[in-house]
């Protein structure tokens, strides 16, 4: 029996390019749920403390608390895959009430990241890349 090693691979990168996309799409689901809902908690633990500045993530859950905002997904970029990573930037449409009741609406982008483990994708945090609002 003679073993095709290249297509073995090819199928294996295959399988990892598919299970990094719905991983990263899961992960934008959550995002766009945690905010919907208002769950800070969830939002928390989606976007690490030590992932990127600490100012700019507390004032983010902040907004989520005061303001309750609504999501809805603007896109979600082509994932960068590597070996034992994958990430893709999603733009999330933000709108919420100001203040006197003024209705508002901003674009905040997020990078999505995975970290790979065997076989498996884990979410590997959130993070705000754009100055919202």
């Amino acid at each position: 029996v003679v073993v095709d090693s290249a297509a073995i691979r090819a199928a294996r990168k295959t399988r990892l390019r598919r299970a990094a996309d719905a991983g990263l799409n899961e992960l934008g689901r959550q995002l766009l749920e945690s905010i919907n809902n208002g769950d800070r908690t969830r939002l928390a633990a989606l976007w690490p403390e030590n992932v990127g500045d600490r100012s700019i993530r507390s004032r983010f859950l902040g907004f989520i608390k005061d303001f309750h905002p609504t999501a809805t997904l603007g896109g979600l970029q082509t994932p960068a895959i590597l070996e034992e990573s994958a990430q893709s930037e999603a733009s999330l449409s933000v709108s919420w009430r100001g203040n006197f009741g003024v209705s508002r609406k901003a674009t905040a982008t997020f990078t999505l990241r995975l970290q790979r483990r065997g076989e498996q994708w884990i979410p590997n945090g959130v993070l705000l890349t754009t100055k919202f609002p």
